[in-house]
């Protein structure tokens, strides 16, 4: 009886193989990434918050979401834990940054870095979005109060996503569908939830600017403009939840009803884009 138990173990051993193989081939790493820094804090709200603490909010949410449904994941950084800028992380960018480059810029370089470096299957950056200073309401002290009326007559707000492919880049043509796949499946959701795209976005004279690629989803082709999505080697996305210069889409998405929705929906995202 010994050696066939014997003789049945060792059969059963490349079946289990197998099913753990097949298991860890079809949880790949998605790296979320909140945007900026307590230092490097991007936009400033109608309320006086600052962006990255818009961010922080959304990813502690997504993480827990993630966590919940065992979804492997990574996040560059959160309110606690300031990102890997070792400098070995360079060799894992597209772009060619000599010292002082790196240095300068090793804060945004290094998120894409390291989601390069764990080969990961899916990168999110998550962002809120503000608009140029002409369109700004202020008191007297500087603080933003909304947006002009003229303004919101002109434009909604709402949430805009941005992918990348431009020829300099082959490694984002080589993910351009699957970065589009994401974000439509992603842009669904916020529809139907009533989110609306945004209709304004930044125009800069001279400049290469943002080229829409599903307007009626709120999708956008960043080029080369934004160093995170034009170095990544897996399909990557950039979200920009909201608007929170102004008054009625900030005080929307700072709600933990939307907090809540939005972890749910990005985590069902990326179940539905890894047919899981």
């Amino acid at each position: 009886m010994k050696g066939e138990y014997d003789l049945k173990r060792y059969w059963m051993l490349p079946i289990l193989l197998l099913v753990f193989s097949s298991f860890t081939h079809i949880q790949p790493l998605v790296v979320i990434d909140a945007g900026h820094t307590p230092a490097e804090y991007g936009a400033v709200s109608c309320t006086n918050r600052m962006e990255v603490d818009y961010n922080d909010d959304l990813v502690t949410g997504i993480s827990s979401e993630l966590t919940r449904r065992n979804r492997k994941y990574f996040l560059t950084r959160t309110k606690y834990e300031n990102i890997n800028h070792a400098d070995y992380l360079r060799q894992y960018l597209i772009d060619p940054l000599d010292d002082e480059k790196w240095q300068k810029y090793k804060d945004l370089y290094s998120r894409i870095a390291t989601a390069n470096e764990k080969h990961a299957g899916l990168f999110i950056s998550i962002h809120h979005d503000s608009v140029q200073e002409q369109h700004l309401l202020r008191t007297e002290d500087g603080k933003i109060i909304d947006v002009k009326d003229d303004f919101k007559q002109q434009f909604d707000p709402g949430y805009s996503i941005y992918i990348a492919s431009d020829p300099k880049y082959p490694n984002t043509e080589l993910n351009y569908l699957n970065s589009l796949k994401f974000a439509r499946i992603f842009a669904k959701k916020m529809q139907a939830i009533r989110r609306k795209p945004s209709t304004y976005h930044e125009e800069k004279p001279g400049q290469r600017n943002y080229l829409s690629i599903d307007l009626p989803l709120g999708i956008y082709n960043s080029n080369t403009i934004l160093a995170v999505l034009r170095n990544a080697n897996m399909p990557a996305v950039l979200i920009e939840t909201g608007v929170i210069v102004d008054v009625e889409d900030e005080a929307v998405i700072s709600s933990q009803s939307f907090k809540d929705q939005f972890a749910m929906m990005l985590a069902e995202s990326i179940d539905e884009f890894f047919c899981q």
